[in-house]
């Protein structure tokens, strides 16, 4: 198994999570918590997780779904052929599961700093990373695994000690800081749900649509390594393109159907944006 490969994969996905985002909130969640405004500070923190999520959860499911054309589009050619590049196409479907966990756990971290959590933490993320150890240490080694199921079952279990981490923190926080109301929390996961199956459904229907008129030679290439020189880059960057379209008119029309005032929040903030630098270009 490419594990060169594996670990890249994971260092991708994770830099995909900007490394702003751990660190804007922390001077405002400081400074709340010298104030004791709990409920301010559970505030912040419960909008920001959900915003973060309305975009990673049907970005981690859109991605998860294109990751092969993606990788193959990306690695393959010179030394990495086929099969290592859709190693690297399982790899980062796997991995791409974990954005959303990962994008909760950068603001959830960055508040028990703020509230000087700190041992909790560190406990918490032993705990969380054990659980990964195990689960590959149990499937690997006493099961025995191997090739492309050792990749997925490393991938995954990582991905399930990320979520286990962020759910953890988040109920640790919860203790001490009004935070996730219950009922709205549920229904706004529920309509979470809907919006990813959308949005997974459209892209996974386009993707296949496209590749059935363009053909782009993956399909036949995973199945006859020979014929990897009838791929063709530029039908599968046109199916990419396509897909990401759909998708994200997709995004937009559920979530607006549905209610969700996380992407109003985020074309308003980008509409805001955008004005304000205009305005300073005029100026």
């Amino acid at each position: 198994c490419d594990w060169s490969s594996d670990v890249c994969s994971s260092d991708l996905i994770q830099w995909l999570v900007p490394y702003a985002l751990q660190i804007a909130l922390f001077p405002f969640l400081c400074e709340l918590v010298s104030k004791k405004d709990r409920q301010k500070l559970g505030d912040i923190l419960s909008s920001s997780c959900r915003l973060l999520l309305a975009v990673f959860v049907p970005g981690a499911v859109f991605l998860a779904l294109l990751a092969m054309p993606i990788s193959i589009l990306i690695f393959l050619g010179g030394k990495t052929g086929i099969e290592l590049a859709s190693w690297a196409g399982i790899s980062t479907a796997c991995y791409c599961l974990v954005l959303p966990a990962a994008a909760v756990e950068c603001v959830l971290m960055q508040g028990s700093f703020a509230d000087q959590k700190t041992v909790a933490v560190t406990v918490i993320g032993i705990a969380s990373s054990m659980v990964s150890v195990l689960l590959s240490y149990l499937f690997i080694v006493i099961v025995g695994v191997e090739a492309e199921k050792a990749l997925m079952v490393v991938a995954l279990g990582f991905v399930l000690s990320r979520c286990l981490k962020s759910i953890a923190l988040a109920l640790y926080l919860r203790r001490s800081t009004p935070m996730f109301p219950a009922r709205p929390t549920m229904v706004f996961l529920f309509k979470l749900a809907l919006l990813a199956g959308a949005v997974g459904a459209v892209t996974w229907g386009v993707s296949q649509a496209v590749s059935a008129i363009l053909p782009d030679g993956i399909d036949a290439a995973l199945a006859a390594p020979d014929h990897t020189g009838d791929i063709s880059r530029i039908r599968i960057a046109l199916r990419l393109i396509v897909s990401a379209g759909a998708a994200g008119v997709t995004f937009l029309a559920a979530g607006f159907a549905l209610r969700l005032e996380e992407p109003k929040q985020m074309i308003r903030w980008t509409i805001g944006k955008a004005i304000a630098k205009i305005s300073r270009q005029k100026k």
